[in-house]
């Protein structure tokens, strides 16, 4: 137990005293030694994030690796078209269930097989192929255009 002087009488009162007891005044506020350090552990921790980069890995990309990653965005876009599209010519479009969706590398066919609410109210699996040649839901076209290796871009369905 210290002695500080009264900001307002001047006579030396405890640092555990409430207010002084000869004016009543209040001693100024003093903070715990726990919030100085938390708030100085902040500081240094929101200066150190501002001059630090962040989300890049300092890795260059390659021309190979950029073409890459737009191909990959290209073939989920016009995934995402086609299940719009499939998607607008249900009669019951919010039944719409995307089983999986295939691309070719150039995303020039696109081959989609789905689950969706019939006429009569039950479900029915669909297929749907788009590609240079049109759009066609046959299973001929499927099995002509569909059955070998594609890329995945299902997760296309995540975007409606």
């Amino acid at each position: 137990m210290a002695l500080i002087k009264c900001r307002e009488c001047g006579k030396d009162i405890s640092t555990d005293a409430k207010a002084c007891p000869h004016c009543g005044a209040k001693p100024p506020y003093r903070p715990s030694l726990a919030f100085v350090v938390i708030a100085g552990l902040l500081i240094v921790f929101g200066i150190k994030s501002a001059f630090t980069e962040t989300g890049t890995t300092g890795k260059v990309q390659t021309a190979e690796e950029i073409a890459a990653k737009e191909a990959a965005d290209m073939r989920t876009k016009m995934a995402y078209v086609m299940i719009r599209k499939v998607k607008n010519s249900l009669r019951e479009p919010e039944s719409l269930d995307v089983i999986e969706v295939f691309s070719n590398e150039k995303a020039d066919l696109l081959c989609m097989k789905y689950r969706a609410r019939n006429g009569f109210g039950g479900y029915s699996v669909g297929l749907y192929v788009i590609g240079e040649f049109g759009d066609s839901d046959s299973v001929k076209a499927w099995n002509a255009m569909c059955l070998k290796e594609m890329y995945d871009v299902t997760s296309a369905k995540y975007l409606l």
